[in-house]
């Protein structure tokens, strides 16, 4: 409960958590089209080893980038609540749908501006792929920004327009 000596935040949006090797990541909201289960995802000759492949949801086919092997985290079966968050990323001819593999999925939340810290300097060169930290009472959650981690991996030159998915 909020006491009255504490101003409430204005909203900036709402984020989607979700799982990766035990850490908990974000992205914006309206940059999700949908979250579906693992289906089949047929792989691609000589992709980076980060693409997993492309899969057909509904007759599009989506490429499909796998977010533990982009950040080099460590390999892992992939569990009963892995699925695959579909995101429109603006690419040079529009939109690209792009799918990205994770460990599991947890809420959509809504985001604070008090909620949202810098990201420290660490030294080393940055990827730009945070955008910040998020606290809530005692976790942090990395906040990506979704269009520069798609555009780094290659994905959006696949060039698969984004379009209104339809059941054919």
């Amino acid at each position: 409960m909020q006491s009255a000596l504490e101003p409430t935040a204005p909203a900036m949006g709402k984020v989607l958590s979700f799982q990766l090797d035990g850490e908990r990541y974000s992205i914006d909201i309206l940059k999700i089209r949908e979250i579906v289960g693992l289906m089949p995802i047929t792989p691609l000759p000589q992709a980076s080893p980060f693409v997993r492949g492309v899969m057909n949801l509904r007759g599009k086919i989506i490429p499909v980038l796998d977010l533990r092997r982009r950040f080099g985290l460590s390999e892992a079966s992939l569990g009963r609540e892995a699925c695959i968050i579909t995101c429109d990323v603006p690419s040079g001819t529009g939109l690209v749908l792009a799918g990205l593999l994770v460990d599991s999925v947890e809420e959509v939340a809504p985001l604070g501006a008090n909620q949202l810290e810098p990201l420290p300097d660490l030294g080393g060169p940055r990827s730009g792929w945070v955008r910040g930290l998020i606290k809530s009472k005692d976790k942090v959650a990395i906040l990506l920004d979704v269009d520069k981690v798609i555009k780094d991996s290659g994905l959006d030159a696949l060039e698969i327009p984004s379009g209104p998915l339809t059941a054919e």
